[in-house]
Formats: structure tokens, sequence, C-alpha cells
């Protein structure tokens, strides 16, 4: 990912998803968290209730939005760096 783009996501997460066709909702704040070489971030989605069955576990993902790039890593699999990655393994 080129250096101004990365700054812009660091700035302006919300702009920069809706240029590139992604509307955030009214309400929806969006973080962007820069990587280190010995650091990396590991986001949960928001929990809700006490079940955590795999049947509810199940219910609940399918209706997230999530985004898998089959190119890179493990470590950016279904974060925004990894809408900028392909071919860039």
């Amino acid at each position: 990912m080129n250096q101004a783009l990365r700054d812009r996501l660091l700035k302006d997460p919300a702009g920069v998803l809706a240029e590139h066709g992604i509307a955030v909702p009214a309400g929806i704040k969006v973080n962007t968290v820069a990587d280190t070489a010995d650091t990396h971030t590991l986001t949960l989605p928001p929990f809700v209730g006490t079940d955590l069955s795999n049947k509810s576990l199940d219910s609940a993902t399918a209706a997230a939005s999530t985004w898998e790039c089959t190119t890179c890593t493990a470590i950016c699999a279904g974060s925004l760096a990894s809408l900028t990655c392909v071919g860039n393994t």
C-alpha cells in the first residue's frame, strides 16, 4: 500500500472507503490501526448476550460484513488492508 493512501486511511477511513464505493452508515465509526513489524491488532466483533454456542456464532457471523484476502497472509485476512493487497504478496 502506498504511503499516501496509508496516511489517508489513518486520518479519514470512512472518506477513503467512500471513494472506493464502500458506504459507511451514519452513526458508525471506522477505526484504522497501523500495525508494526512486531505488533499486530486483533479485532473482536461486538459481543451481545451470553450464548457462545456454534449455532449462535454461525448466525452472528453470517450477517457480518467481512472482507477476506486470498493472496495475503493470515495476519491481514479480513482487514481493510486486504482490500488493497491483491498482487502485493
